[in-house]
């Protein structure tokens, strides 16, 4: 009865490439790390000077949207009393305001053709 051996050699090659893996591995997460130390000043700088932009724009928008609500308000305001002068000139003489109506639809209609 013949008793088979398995010889198996270990080649160098064999062992060094887990050694190989490692190293990359290594390797490239050092180059990730120099990579992050490089780019986060710059990332810092970009989003201070994000910051700064935005701080300016809302500076210069605060104003403007003030003068906005401001004009808006004095315009509903000018529109209400203008409604009730033309309220008031109706009730006090309303048959001078139909006619003035009338007369001046016909104009406009003349001028329409």
């Amino acid at each position: 009865m013949a008793i088979a051996t398995t010889t198996t050699t270990h080649s160098p090659l064999a062992q060094s490439v887990p050694d190989m893996a490692s190293q990359a591995a290594d390797k490239a997460h050092e180059a990730i790390d120099r990579t992050a130390d490089k780019i986060k000043p710059v990332v810092t700088k970009l989003a201070d000077a994000a910051h700064h932009t935005i701080d300016r724009v809302a500076e210069k928008a605060i104003p403007a949207a003030e003068w906005a609500q401001t004009t808006a308000q004095r315009t509903s305001n000018s529109t209400a009393r203008l409604v009730d002068q033309c309220g008031s000139a109706v009730r006090e003489r309303p048959l001078v305001s139909v006619a003035a109506a009338m007369a001046i639809g016909y104009f406009i209609g003349r001028l329409m053709r």
